[in-house]
């Protein structure tokens, strides 16, 4: 049987048609904002770089104009592709987390931070020190080595130290793969009260990766898709005795999730699948100027302690130069804050999601477009609604967010 082949008439008919409904997105979510009663105008330059201007709800913005400013994201490295150093002000991202990193989101504003990279073979090392607020002189150090055997397996481990005050300079020891936990052990059995001045933190991750097998992988690239099942574990404190689980909670999060970025049956579609949990008292310390929060946003995950959440995310290229997404989330919120850690006072069942849970389901709305290789355009309509809201009893509330942006990539 022969091909049909379509007339160049009816490609290009095809082709506006898909550009026309982007546009067509992007002019509703725009006359959407327009037409919200009292709505407001913000601007802010995000850790990612990206300058973007957006129309909010009033509540998202307070007063009725107003400009947000998170910081600029500047990081200059020198060196070889095997040794180099690093200067800047940069908000780092650990981990293949979709929603957010349990260890390194790369949403806190960036801080002015200094470290180094090696690659040797197949491994990947980084350490830095980053200096966080100057009141209580508390610093980060983090140091991450990343491990593919295959082309086909990742494999993550990270360790972060938040430390304030007059903690030990042995902490700052910049040699490659010192463990900040074993330093913190040796400096604290020489002084006690190092150990209320050094939080340490570890996580470990993994990526799988598998081909698969597509009729019309050649027309984006003549690459197969590929499917990715991965995962995270954070440690804030765990207990090594077993018999002391009874009555002190381990403190840790996980995720694990699933992506496939191109559907096999059509490379325009993708889809991914993620969940987090993450326990009570998890990104707290007993020093407050140790919690693991810089300027009062997570380093870790955005979801926070006390939380779990499942979200699943479609999306759809109708060209290469946009993307539409939809995302629906199952959120549950415990009463545990960043900021609240553990004493003995607490029960069992305070653990996780403690006290009046929330849920919250949630759906988004997205969409992109390039307009030029540093510039995009893009604007989400999100809706969420909530029982037992603010974890008070009864209550329930219903959000709407829309914004519309311009980001320019710097």
């Amino acid at each position: 049987m022969g091909r049909t082949v379509c007339p160049p008439d009816v490609k290009q008919r095809a082709s506006g048609a898909k550009a026309v409904l982007v546009w067509a997105g992007l002019l509703a979510l725009i006359f959407a904002v327009l037409a919200w009663p009292a709505g407001g105008l913000a601007a802010s330059l995000d850790a990612s770089g990206d300058i973007r201007i957006y129309l909010v709800d009033p509540s998202d913005a307070e007063p009725a104009f107003a400009i947000e400013h998170d910081g600029l994201e500047l990081i200059a490295e020198f060196g070889s592709d095997e040794n180099s150093l690093f200067v800047g002000a940069g908000s780092l991202r650990w981990g293949p987390g979709r929603s957010g990193s349990l260890m390194m989101s790369g949403r806190a504003e960036p801080m002015p931070l200094v470290g180094y990279h090696l690659s040797r073979g197949n491994s990947d090392y980084v350490r830095f020190i980053g200096l966080m607020e100057s009141d209580e002189a508390r610093r980060l150090i983090g140091h991450r080595l990343e491990y593919t055997p295959t082309p086909d397996v990742v494999l993550g481990v990270s360790e972060t130290a938040v430390v304030s005050q007059n903690a030990s300079r042995a902490l700052y020891l910049p040699f490659p793969g010192f463990p900040l936990y074993a330093l913190q052990r040796v400096v604290s059995q020489q002084d006690r009260a190092q150990d209320s001045l050094i939080n340490i933190n570890l996580g470990a991750d993994f990526s799988l990766f598998w081909d698969l097998m597509s009729s019309d992988f050649a027309k984006w690239g003549g690459f197969a898709p590929r499917m990715e099942l991965y995962g995270e574990i954070f440690i804030d404190d765990a207990q090594g005795h077993i018999p002391n689980r009874a009555y002190v909670p381990d403190m840790v999060g996980g995720l694990v999730g699933i992506d496939l970025p191109k559907l096999p049956w059509n490379l325009r579609f993708g889809a991914n699948i993620e969940y987090v949990a993450i326990a009570n008292f998890v990104y707290s310390h007993r020093n407050p100027n140790n919690d693991y929060v810089y300027r009062g946003v997570m380093l870790g995950h955005p979801l926070g302690p006390d939380s779990d959440m499942l979200v699943l995310t479609l999306s759809y290229c109708p060209d290469k130069c946009a993307k539409l997404t939809l995302s629906g989330a199952v959120e549950r919120h415990g009463e545990g804050r960043a900021g609240q850690s553990w004493s003995h006072q607490h029960e069992p069942e305070d653990w996780f999601l403690s006290g009046v849970v929330e849920t919250c389901a949630r759906a988004v709305f997205g969409i992109e477009r390039e307009l030029a290789p540093m510039a995009r355009l893009m604007g989400s309509l999100e809706y969420a609604t909530k029982s037992n809201s603010g974890n008070v009893l009864g209550q329930s509330s219903d959000e709407w967010n829309m914004r519309i942006g311009v980001g320019v990539k710097l």
